[in-house]
Order: C-alpha cells, then sequence, then structure tokens
C-alpha cells in the first residue's frame, strides 16, 4: 500500500496545482485551450511514436477496440435509459448523454504507467483511439445532437485525427520492424513523458464547482464511473483478456465524463454546457478516489 501511494502522490499534486493555477490566473481560458490542443496534437501522438516502434505486440491487442467499442454502446444504452426514467429534457438531454457516453479517458493515463509500463501505455492508446472513434460514430448517428445545434462531432480540423494516424504509423513501424533514428527517438520521448503532468494540469485548472440538477449529476457520474468500469470488466471479461489488459480495460471504462458541448455551442446551449462541465468536473474529483480502487480490479 505505500508503494501505491508513493507511486500515485503526484497524481493529485499536480491536479491541485492546476486548480491553484487557474484560480490564481496563471492558467487563463486561452492557455487551458492550448494546454489541450497541445496534447491531442503533439504530446500524446509523440507518446504513441515513442512506445508502439518498440513493443511486442500481442494478440490480445486486437480484443482492446472491441472492448472500447462495446463500453461506448453500453454506456450509451445506460444514458438513454436514464434519460426517460429522469424525464431530462434538452438542453440538458445532450449534456447528459453526451457526458456519459464521451469519456475524458487521457484521465487514466497517470494511472496506467506507473503500473503497467509501456505496454500498459500501448493498450491505453489503443483503447483511448477506440474509443473516440466510437463516440465521433455514435455523433454522426445523430445521437448526440441538440435541437438547437449541429451534430457535436467537433470543428473541421485537420489535426483531429492525428492521434489515429500516429497509431497506425506506429504499428506498420513495429511490423516492419522500423525504428527512429535515436535523436528523433529521444525527441519523441521527451515530448510523451510531457502527456501526464500536463493532462494532470490542465484537468486540474479545467475543474468548476459542480452546480445544477444534482439527481441527473449524481446519475451521470455513477453510469460514466461505476457503469463503465463495470461494463468494462464484463465485456473485457468476456473477451478473455488477461490480468494485465482487463485492468487497463476497467481503468479507461471508468474515465470521468469528458466535456459533450464545444464552444461554438455554448451561446446556444449555456445550460446544457453548465451541466457538461459540471458532470466533467464531479467525475475528475471522483476520479482521484475511484481509479486507484480500480487498480486492485483485475
Amino acid at each position: 500500500m505505500s508503494d501505491i501511494t508513493f507511486l500515485l502522490f503526484p497524481v493529485p499534486a499536480l491536479f491541485f496545482l492546476g486548480m491553484l493555477l487557474r484560480r490564481s490566473g496563471v492558467i487563463d481560458e486561452t492557455a487551458l485551450s492550448f494546454l489541450f490542443r497541445f496534447l491531442s496534437t503533439v504530446c500524446l501522438p509523440a507518446l504513441t511514436l515513442s512506445i508502439f516502434p518498440y513493443i511486442t505486440l500481442q494478440s490480445s491487442m486486437l480484443f482492446i477496440p472491441v472492448v472500447a467499442l462495446a463500453v461506448t454502446l453500453t454506456m450509451l444504452a445506460f444514458a438513454l435509459i436514464a434519460v426517460k426514467l429522469l424525464r431530462i429534457e434538452e438542453p440538458l438531454r445532450i449534456a447528459f448523454i453526451g457526458g456519459t457516453v464521451a469519456a475524458y479517458t487521457g484521465f487514466s493515463l497517470p494511472f496506467v504507467k506507473p503500473f503497467f509500463g509501456n505496454e500498459g501505455i500501448a493498450i491505453f492508446l489503443l483503447f483511448n483511439a477506440s474509443a473516440l472513434f466510437a463516440v465521433r460514430v455514435v455523433s454522426r448517428r445523430g445521437v448526440l445532437v441538440s435541437t438547437t445545434s449541429r451534430p457535436l462531432s467537433g470543428k473541421r480540423d485537420p489535426m483531429r485525427h492525428a492521434i489515429a494516424f500516429t497509431l497506425a504509423i506506429g504499428i506498420a513501424m513495429n511490423v516492419a520492424d522500423i525504428r527512429f533514428e535515436p535523436v528523433a527517438a529521444v525527441v519523441l520521448h521527451d515530448l510523451g513523458e510531457l502527456t501526464i503532468p500536463l493532462v494532470l494540469l490542465a484537468s486540474g485548472a479545467s475543474v468548476k464547482v459542480p452546480k445544477g440538477n444534482a439527481r441527473a449529476l449524481f446519475s451521470g457520474a455513477l453510469i460514466r464511473m461505476v457503469g463503465g468500469a463495470a461494463s468494462g470488466f464484463a465485456v473485457a471479461t468476456l473477451c478473455g483478456l488477461q490480468e494485465m489488459e482487463r485492468g487497463i480495460a476497467v481503468l479507461c471504462a471508468a474515465a470521468p465524463a469528458g466535456l459533450s458541448l464545444f464552444p461554438a455551442e455554448r451561446e446556444a446551449d449555456a445550460s446544457g454546457t453548465d451541466f457538461s462541465e459540471a458532470l466533467a468536473s464531479a467525475t475528475m474529483l471522483a476520479g482521484l478516489l475511484l481509479l486507484p480502487l480500480l487498480l486492485f480490479v483485475r
């Protein structure tokens, strides 16, 4: 237990440092937006390319996208049932469904690396890319569409597929036994090492005091984290994944809620955005307690 405490101590420390920097004005909205974009377009792709060409690919990794897709669809089913039972109407409906379906899987990475190493990071990256793809498919099918705004698939952005693109390159390099030159490998490694501290700082800086519909917030958090963990464990077990793969799948499936509304929708759906931010904040704070406990679930 003391070893786990030692390994995980930087997680809440950096998270609450991010909260402090936001409250003190060191990190403002513009800086926060830059941090998240830098993470998704530079750090995560660099981490991917610094890991995949050098690991041993396992056949069991083929099941990780299946688990991610199954968890996403299960969360969608849970969310739609909850919306009916709780009688949640627009604009909260889209925020509730989006927050429970679209997980912020990056928040799980600081809990994966210390215990599972590079192979664990590779499994995380596969799950993350697959979950992002599944959410985009769900969004384009019209489920995550508000009556007052366009589908929540984001703006046209040439870098939005950077993670999937570099993942494909990394796997292809591994299969072809191609490695980067030493200088390039060092640069990619150093950029990749920035991922976890920046994820935690940006996550802490994005936290806002949860407020709003308490019943919907509690239900959304319960579905997103407890439902996610349960469905991740069940699907991973059905797929016959081993202890490590199953543990990482559970951590990723139980990740906090992602923001379901993009800046362009905020004016039209102000109350939905407030709920989305509240749900994301509440589940990140809960994740600091829940995800360490899930490390024992194998």
